[in-house]
């Protein structure tokens, strides 16, 4: 095995160029998820990238326009099938937050450096494994793409075969759920016959040993929304008598988790199986890399004491991930604000059912005297409550 590794590394450096520039032309195809034709000429590219590999490819276009591009590699000495899933759709490049084009690749000598990008050619006579690309989608996930076309290429450099048959799977719309990808699965049922499949989508661990992920957590996504009144009002002329609604907001999230990191309502945890003694055996082997997160982020203290990054990624979490309200910034005024809504997600662990984590929020805000509706509120609906939300 060490030989056949010390053989895969030379292939990698002695290729290096070759493979960057292929992964970076790739990355220079805008991939927004939100525009079908972007996704269908990355579909056409990849597609002929696969073909130039011997891969029998087919695109599957999904309901919603967006191709699925599927293939096969069937080997002569296989008697089992591995199917390889991944994605090289992309969430849109807001590009004020980018420190050079999203669709430009440039290479920098590590994650953190910012003042200095290099091309390609400028970076090659220096660059060493330390170095990262940046570009959209450079890591989630057309680079895992690149690495198992390139794995097929060292392959055929040493005169071999794959041991298995192979199929592929790149999704064009998983950073949106996916909608159209079960019906596919259900059109392609025994094309896609397999004994195992592996899915090319993750991240690597921070120490950069080669990772195998045995299961992820499930997603639970919603918005919660205050009303305290039919409409905005002048804060000169009402301030101290409108309600506040993005100040109501921060007070019900704050009931919702406690000041040690963990989850304040009921029930929120009495589902969740306990992690096995293998399991946490495995855990524990996983390098500590918690000091070193927190010098390159900046974090003191993590959110949820005494307990290693790799235990906290094995529990549940409730996550705001954006809260709107009011107006800032150039479109600023002296309001006081009707409404305000944040977007909540939960990451999901075995034993938790996400129809029934939900029924337990909204009963829990209900217990803390809020008025929960599916919908917006009418008039009426907000004289008689005095305080209203409603979740979706």
């Amino acid at each position: 095995m060490s030989k056949l590794i010390e053989r895969l590394r030379d292939f990698r450096v002695g290729n290096n160029e070759k493979i960057l520039t292929e992964l970076i032309e790739f990355i220079k195809i805008p991939n927004n998820v939100f525009k079908p034709k972007q996704i269908q000429e990355n579909a056409a590219v990849l597609k002929k990238m696969m073909e130039r590999r011997g891969i029998a490819t087919e695109l599957w276009t999904t309901p919603q326009g967006r191709p699925l591009v599927y293939g096969e590699l069937t080997s002569s000495r296989a008697n089992k099938t591995v199917l390889i899933y991944g994605h090289y759709d992309g969430v849109p490049a807001e590009e004020p937050e980018w420190h050079s084009s999203p669709y430009d690749p440039v290479l920098r000598k590590d994650i953190t450096a910012v003042d200095r990008a290099f091309t390609l050619e400028e970076a090659l006579p220096i660059m060493d494994d330390s170095w990262r690309l940046f570009g959209r989608s450079s890591a989630d996930s057309k680079n895992a793409i690149i690495s198992i076309l390139t794995a097929l290429d060292f392959l055929a450099s040493q005169g071999k075969e794959p041991s298995i048959n192979l199929k592929f799977l790149f999704d064009g719309e998983e950073e949106v759920e996916s909608p159209g990808l079960a019906e596919c699965i259900k059109r392609n049922r025994e094309k896609l016959a397999c004994n195992l499949v592996i899915s090319a989508s993750g991240e690597t661990h921070q120490s950069g040993l080669p990772t195998v992920e045995l299961g992820v957590r499930g997603m639970l996504m919603f918005d919660i929304k205050v009303h305290t009144m039919a409409s905005d009002l002048h804060s000169g002329h009402f301030g101290n008598f409108a309600p506040n609604a993005i100040l109501q907001l921060a007070q019900l999230l704050n009931m919702l988790k406690g000041k040690d990191g963990f989850v304040s309502i009921p029930g929120f945890y009495e589902d969740v199986i306990s992690l096995s003694e293998l399991e946490l055996e495995a855990i524990e082997k996983i390098p500590a890399i918690e000091d070193e997160i927190s010098r390159k982020y900046g974090i003191k203290a993590s959110e949820i004491q005494g307990n290693s990054l790799q235990h906290l990624i094995n529990l549940p979490t409730f996550n705001i991930r954006g809260i709107e309200g009011g107006f800032t910034g150039a479109s600023a005024r002296n309001i006081i604000p009707a409404s305000a809504n944040a977007e909540v997600d939960i990451r999901l662990v075995k034993g938790m059912q996400p129809e029934q984590i939900f029924i337990k929020i909204k009963k829990y805000i209900q217990e803390m005297n809020w008025m929960v509706t599916e919908k917006e509120p009418s008039k009426e609906e907000l004289l008689n409550y005095g305080g209203l939300c409603n979740s979706t």
